[in-house]
């Protein structure tokens, strides 16, 4: 059962953060209102198929940050635990999700079960990112 824990860990590990996030403190314009985001976020779990997790990672890897005009995807990141990986993309409407991750992610090589959740930002903690240098 996924607790708060195993979700705070998914931030932490992350692999890919969007390039329009403002890291650095230089007050450049992000992609992502000041009010918090503007679409539903969801959180996709992946197990892998450990003999072919390079490929699962490769295919992870090569999703487009910017899917459709409906559809973004935000990061991947490596879990611990039940889970080995996730994907965090926010939507415009839960049908364009589940096509997302039965009709995209579910096809990568070496992906073998996926659980996704909405979820609600409760504390949005990439805003404090830039002073973790």
């Amino acid at each position: 059962m996924l607790d708060s824990l195993h979700c705070a860990r998914a931030w932490l590990l992350i692999v890919k953060i969007p390039p329009s996030y403002d890291l650095n403190g230089t007050g450049a314009e992000t992609s992502v209102p000041k009010d918090g985001l503007s679409l539903p976020l969801y959180m996709t779990l992946l197990r892998t198929d450990r003999a072919r997790a390079k490929d699962a990672w490769k295919g992870l890897k090569a999703l487009p940050e910017n899917h459709s005009s409906n559809l973004r995807v935000w990061y991947v990141a490596s879990v611990f635990g039940e889970w080995d990986s996730c994907v965090w993309f926010e939507v415009d409407k839960p049908e364009h999700a589940m096509d997302f991750v039965q009709n995209e992610i579910s096809k990568i090589p070496g992906i073998i079960h996926t659980y996704t959740l909405p979820t609600t930002p409760i504390n949005e903690y990439w805003k404090h990112w830039q002073h973790w240098k």
